[in-house]
């Protein structure tokens, strides 16, 4: 049975309103920065503007600033302080770790209260803190049970670090547990690294001093009960909510994966434990399932007033957008998605109009294949993400198109967004950049005129028409044979007869395709917009006979065009849709 059942937030910070009504086992809540993830978790921690269902007493909480801080732990603290469960001090708002008599840190003893916004000292010393106390118990339980029987029989007592060397073990692979103990005045608590050379726990890097932290309030439970066993006692029932802020803030990617895995072995075997865990970490919002995984926006683009939703419906749903999206993280990060066929055109795209960075993140999706495959998923996928609230809008080419009318969902007017950079004196500017005046004039460049003649003579070169017939009639080359055959012979009877079959139609395809392109090269205005822009400036590179990448030339003309206000009126009303519905 969940802990926490249902939660609702209300005005707090940049949270207006965010309701959960089936708090599930794990819930991975992203998003972007400002949006108030920090805010959600502290509120529900502290009770303040939350309605917490089923929750009786604080969770514990995890600050996204936790200190990496080396605590000299003087070896009669253990023993003459009042023991101080990890557990309970990361549900309180404030603690401190100190006796009479001992001389600690400042920060040790009169830490400041604990927080979002403030550096969290407990994580860290609380770890070693809780360790030398379970040595001293242990200590005492020895001398308990000696007194009592005047032995300590072989294998009478259990391995009560046998947890915390299972969390070690698990999480930091190559890293082992020594033990713990007393030298001089302090206690210290050893692991052998992967080299075979002993470290204390203060050593130890920050990202493993992080894990092992983040964790151990659950095997701190684990010990007690190992301890309970020794002395007679029946371990205590408990539940256990941790809220955790960031924990990727000192884990490499490998680590943040252990973290995860580690916690779903740790609620799929209790069933009252329960995480809530903010994070940016595109590694475990990708690890996410469909029941884990959630996002937290801002109050203008709930549904439904509701900030907090539900990434998918299901496992299926949420796989299908990742083959389409490549990365989920994508729409969490709290501007509309803007998806388009390749890294081109993103690129032309922020160059022709840089504040389209503000309003989307661009993503291409790498060719016209992943395009037809965003197709495909249009009703499935993409339109649940919309009814959820996220907002992604696409553009493709004109040869790919979408099959049906959607404000969102766009198509060039031209063949491609290249087309638009056919632009006689933006490409006479950028060559002057590029290629420079001198060499441009050797080459019988000294105008924009002269530019616009080499474009008419491009359009009407033979080689590129036989260029655009290729690039058009290769789409045709592709066959499907169907799954009617049940064996090798009946699979080739069947390839012969197709292809027998499709070559005539390639035919017929080929000549008409070849004659409409032809008349389309005695046609200046359709030839601009029909044949592929990127053929056109590759054979305008290769006419000039200058060593010119034409990519470089693409994007120098996109800069000439923002710079020279010549942007054509058909994008100017394509990108402003796209503003406008964002």
């Amino acid at each position: 049975m969940l802990v926490i059942k249902s939660f609702e937030v209300k005005n707090r910070g940049p949270i207006k309103y965010v309701r959960c009504e089936a708090v599930p086992p794990i819930m991975i809540i992203a998003g972007p920065n400002g949006v108030g993830k920090s805010t959600l978790l502290e509120s529900i921690w502290k009770g303040q503007g939350a309605r917490v269902e089923g929750l009786k007493e604080k969770p514990v909480y995890i600050s996204p600033h936790r200190a990496p801080i080396s605590f000299p732990l003087h070896k009669s603290l253990p023993a003459i302080s009042p023991p101080r469960r990890l557990k309970k001090m990361l549900e309180e708002e404030s603690f401190s770790i100190g006796a009479p008599g001992i001389s600690l840190p400042y920060w040790i003893t009169n830490p400041p209260p604990r927080s979002r916004t403030t550096a969290d000292l407990v994580p860290y010393a609380g770890v070693k803190y809780r360790l030398a106390q379970f040595y001293q118990e242990f200590k005492d339980t020895l001398a308990d049970i000696y007194m009592e029987r005047r032995e300590v029989p072989r294998g009478f007592l259990p391995d009560i670090w046998q947890p915390f060397k299972k969390l070690v073990e698990s999480l930091l692979p190559g890293i082992r547990f020594e033990g713990a103990k007393v030298e001089g005045d302090f206690f210290k608590v050893f692991f052998k690294n992967r080299l075979g050379a002993l470290v204390e726990f203060d050593d130890l890097s920050s990202g493993e001093k992080d894990i092992i932290a983040l964790l151990f309030p659950l095997v701190e439970r684990q010990i007690e009960n190992e301890l309970a066993i020794a002395k007679g006692v029946k371990p205590p029932h408990e539940e256990f909510v941790v809220l955790v802020d960031s924990p990727e803030a000192y884990l490499h990617p490998a680590l943040q994966r252990r973290f995860l895995e580690y916690v779903r072995e740790l609620v799929n075997t209790e069933k009252e434990w329960q995480f809530i865990i903010a994070t940016h970490s595109t590694t475990m919002i990708g690890m996410a399932n469909a029941q884990e995984l959630y996002a937290l926006v801002f109050p203008d683009q709930a549904v439904n007033e509701n900030q907090l939703i539900k990434v998918a419906s299901d496992d299926e749903k949420l796989s299908l957008a990742r083959d389409v999206l490549g990365d989920v993280a994508l729409i969490l990060a709290g501007r509309a998605l803007l998806l388009v066929e390749g890294s081109t055109d993103a690129d032309l795209l922020i160059l022709l109009r840089p504040e389209l960075k503000e309003k989307f993140v661009i993503k291409d999706l790498g060719g016209k294949s992943r395009v037809k495959g965003l197709i495909n998923a249009l009703k499935e996928v993409i339109s649940e993400l919309r009814k959820r609230g996220f907002k992604i809008f696409a553009i493709v080419d004109k040869d790919v198109g979408f099959p049906e009318t959607d404000p969102a969902f766009l198509t060039w007017p031209v063949h491609c967004i290249e087309n638009f950079l056919l632009d006689p004196e933006a490409i006479y500017e950028a060559l002057k950049i590029i290629v420079g005046n001198t060499l441009l004039e050797e080459r019988g460049i000294k105008s924009k005129e002269d530019v616009e003649k080499i474009v008419d003579e491009v359009i009407k070169d033979p080689e590129t028409i036989e260029l655009e017939l290729k690039e058009r009639v290769r789409d045709r080359l592709k066959f499907y044979y169907g799954d009617d055959w049940s064996n090798l012979s009946e699979l080739e009877q069947k390839v012969l007869e197709v292809t027998k079959k499709r070559l005539e139609r390639i035919k017929e395809d080929y000549y008409r395709i070849k004659s409409e392109l032809l008349r389309l090269a005695g046609d200046k205005e359709r030839a601009l917009r029909e044949f592929d822009g990127k053929i056109i400036f590759s054979k305008i590179v290769k006419k000039l006979g200058v060593n010119v990448n034409t990519k470089v030339l693409i994007r120098e003309v996109a800069e000439k065009i923002r710079l020279l206000g010549r942007t054509p009126s058909q994008l100017e009303e394509l990108l402003h849709k796209l503003i406008t519905y964002s």
